[in-house]
């Protein structure tokens, strides 16, 4: 048999592990919330970041496709000028 004394001494203990468990899952909680904010924070900065750079890429690389397009046009005009200008047989 235990006394009396050992008995409440051993309850709270437990209490007190309980209660100490509680608060470092309140402060792991809390310090898992300000991580989150951190990383939301960081992601959107990026991200904020990335945006323009990649819209102004976009736009550049359109201005670079409807430049080719028109020295692939030009080319053609140039190819097809020097056929024909080959077909033709000088006069005697």
């Amino acid at each position: 048999m235990t006394s009396l004394v050992t008995d409440v001494l051993l309850a709270n203990t437990d209490l007190l592990e309980k209660e100490d468990l509680g608060t470092r899952i309140g402060k792991l909680s809390t310090h898992i919330d300000e991580i989150k904010g951190e990383i939301y924070h960081a992601v959107h900065k990026k991200y904020a970041n990335y945006r323009p750079t990649r819209d102004s890429t976009q736009e550049l690389h359109n201005k670079v496709q409807t430049l080719s397009t028109e020295m692939q046009t030009l080319s053609n005009k140039i190819k097809v000028k020097q056929h024909g200008d080959s077909t033709v047989e000088p006069a005697v």
